[in-house]
């Protein structure tokens, strides 16, 4: 590899640290990860992008308490976490652009459906109980 790409690789190596960490919940099995990626072949794309379609590949299931599926959970963490594009994303995760921007939306309405809970609003002025209702079921939450 060329100095100016090693230079490049090395300088995405905190990114996909970050990214890494987030996917397996600890900062030690997120190291080793991207550690064990960086000792094996790299998908052929820029720097970045391959250690995070490396790490995305080689990562375990995660445990998560959500219902969202591992690609789904990666989707969210490349565009939420590493700003990376949707065309970037379908690119690291390896699935059409469209197929990318699908599981997101499914993603995010499956997260907004898990912090959602019942809110009861008490006022007593009619008007601002009213204003209080619409602000809090614009936010994803039930009034009951």
């Amino acid at each position: 590899m060329k100095n100016s790409g090693q230079r490049d690789l090395m300088h995405a190596v905190p990114f996909a640290r970050r990214y890494a960490r987030a996917l397996t919940g600890t900062q030690a099995e997120g190291d080793a990860l991207v550690a064990a990626v960086l000792g094996a072949d790299l998908p052929d794309m820029a720097p970045q992008l391959a250690l995070y379609a490396a790490v995305t590949r080689a990562a375990p299931t995660p445990r998560d308490t959500t219902n969202l599926s591992a690609r789904q959970r990666q989707l969210l963490l490349l565009t939420a976490l590493e700003n990376l594009s949707l065309a970037e994303v379908a690119l690291v995760i390896g699935i059409g652009a469209e197929e990318a921007g699908f599981e997101l939306e499914v993603a995010r309405s499956a997260l907004r459906a898990v912090s959602a809970t019942d809110v009861i609003v008490i006022e007593d002025e009619p008007v601002t109980a009213m204003d209080i209702r619409r602000v809090v079921e614009s936010c994803g939450h039930r009034v009951v």
